[in-house]
């Protein structure tokens, strides 16, 4: 088997630098100097803290309930959820959540 060339120009190798790595440097900042970070990039932090407490608490949960899966097998079963007053329960409840 013979491989050719993939172009007929002349070959190129592309050079690979190692770049170094970068230093911290700490220095006292000069009197005027000021950061100033924008109202979205707070708000990105704090969703993403309220992800991570989530997640933990999701994490360290029992998991799942078996009497309440139980439960709702048999309510489902029976057509628990098909009554008028059930129905109504649930709309207002979803209503208040979203």
């Amino acid at each position: 088997m013979v491989i050719g060339p993939i172009s007929k120009g002349p070959a190129r190798i592309q050079e690979v630098t190692r770049t170094s790595k970068i230093r911290k440097v700490e220095r006292e900042s000069a009197p005027g100097d000021r950061v100033t970070i924008s109202k979205e990039a707070l708000k990105a932090q704090e969703l993403e803290k309220d992800k991570r407490i989530a997640l933990k608490t999701i994490n360290s949960s029992a998991g799942i309930r078996e009497d309440k899966v139980s439960l709702a097998k048999e309510r489902l079963k029976s057509g628990f959820y098909e009554s008028a007053n059930t129905k109504e329960v649930l709309a207002e409840r979803l209503g208040e959540i979203l």
